[in-house]
Parts: C-alpha cells; sequence; structure tokens
C-alpha cells in the first residue's frame, strides 16, 4: 500500500518561540498496487485487495497523519543566543520540473546583532 499525505507548508512561531515550519495535511490518499493476498495460496479478487485500502487502519492513519506532524522548529539559527533571527522565509526548491511537489525546503533570513 501506498500512503501519500499531501500538506501545505507556512512559517509560525513553534512552542519555544523559534520560527517552524508549520504543517497542515490537505489530503491523504491510500491506494493499493498490484500484488497478492497474505495466507499464501490464499485467492482473492482484485475488488477484495482494493477494498482493504478502504479499511479501518487506513482511515485511522488519516485520522492521526496531522496529529503525528509537530511543527519542525528552527535550531541554531540564532547561534546559540548570540544574533537574533529575522524576516523568516520559506523557500521551497523544486529541481524534477513538476511545479506541483517541492523536492526541498528551507528557512532564510537576517541575522540581527
Amino acid at each position: 500500500m501506498t500512503l501519500s499525505v499531501y500538506t501545505d507548508m507556512s512559517l509560525a512561531t513553534g512552542p519555544t518561540g523559534r520560527p517552524a515550519i508549520q504543517t497542515v495535511i490537505t489530503q491523504v490518499e491510500a491506494t493499493l498496487s498490484s500484488g497478492g493476498l497474505c495466507s499464501g495460496g490464499t485467492a482473492g479478487t482484485g475488488a477484495e485487495v482494493d477494498e482493504s485500502a478502504s479499511g479501518k487502519t487506513v482511515e485511522f492513519l488519516k485520522q492521526i497523519t496531522g496529529d503525528a506532524t509537530p511543527p519542525l522548529e528552527s535550531e541554531g539559527l540564532d547561534f546559540g543566543g548570540l544574533v537574533k533571527f529575522v524576516d523568516p522565509r520559506l523557500i521551497a526548491i523544486e529541481t524534477d520540473g513538476d511545479p506541483s511537489f517541492a523536492d526541498y525546503i528551507a528557512i532564510t533570513g537576517t541575522l540581527a546583532p
């Protein structure tokens, strides 16, 4: 099974007051690829295999995905308190020609005394 989780990311202030990447789950998709059923020689139809992708386990995973994704807090951007990290910006970097998916994300900003 493939569980695809689609998100929107933005900058926010994390629980410790540092800049954090806040992740909002926008969609969760579960798909099954072709394969065999468990129990060795047990026969099953494609419909039975497809039905398992919409079972209670998948619904549970969809519900808890957002809760299990905490804010990604920045640490060390202030060099241990020696400077202030201000004006944070989130940068999405796309490398494979698919503009709907960012391959890398980064936080940039300004250092102030």
